[in-house]
């Protein structure tokens, strides 16, 4: 910035002049970030965040952290449970069916068990019981669990036993029982 006489000053960080301008301005949004001598200031994009200075005087831009979504702005949201977000992230995305996260995760964590199952957005998985099945998706991300039908032995896992002659299971049933002597 010229000052009206021979002398230039240089603008700090967060600050800019453009040619020709008389003073130092600041960037001026939450958004927007400069380093010493700039001419302008630049502004940070969705998935990274301004920091230093203040809000009118960033310095400078950084890629959004692991578990937290980044709109160019000073601030940084962290993941809720069952959400989450990759370094970069402008969005955290939800945890499908069969995986979970905790808050500020980045990645979805299979379910990991043949006899464990989650809906779309959990914060954890949920244990089958005997006497019901998982099914969807693999042994390692089962999307539900359901009563195991009548006919049927089932031990919480996605192995549905049918039961064999002379024998049977009520509905939810964990195993099969005999039909027992009808000759009396």
């Amino acid at each position: 910035a010229c000052d009206g006489t021979s002398a230039m000053t240089e603008c700090g960080a967060g600050f800019y002049a453009a040619a020709g301008a008389r003073a130092c301005s600041a960037c001026g949004d939450d958004k927007q970030y400069s380093s010493s001598g700039a001419s302008s200031c630049s502004t940070c994009p969705p998935g990274s965040y301004t920091s230093g200075g203040d809000s009118a005087t960033h310095t400078t831009c950084s890629q959004c952290p692991a578990g937290h979504s980044c709109d160019g702005s000073s601030v940084q949201t962290a993941c809720v449970a069952g959400m989450s977000a990759d370094v970069g992230a402008s969005a955290c995305s939800p945890c499908l069916a069969g995986t979970h996260s905790r808050a500020d995760q980045s990645g979805c964590d299979d379910c990991g068990a043949d006899n464990m199952w989650s809906e779309n957005e959990a914060d954890s998985c949920s244990v089958c019981r005997a006497g019901d099945f998982t099914s969807g998706g693999t042994s390692a991300t089962h999307t539900s669990c359901a009563e195991c039908p009548a006919g049927w032995a089932c031990d919480g896992t996605s192995v549905k036993t049918e039961c064999g002659a002379g024998f049977y299971a009520a509905a939810g049933s964990s195993a099969c029982s005999t039909c027992g002597n009808d000759k009396q």
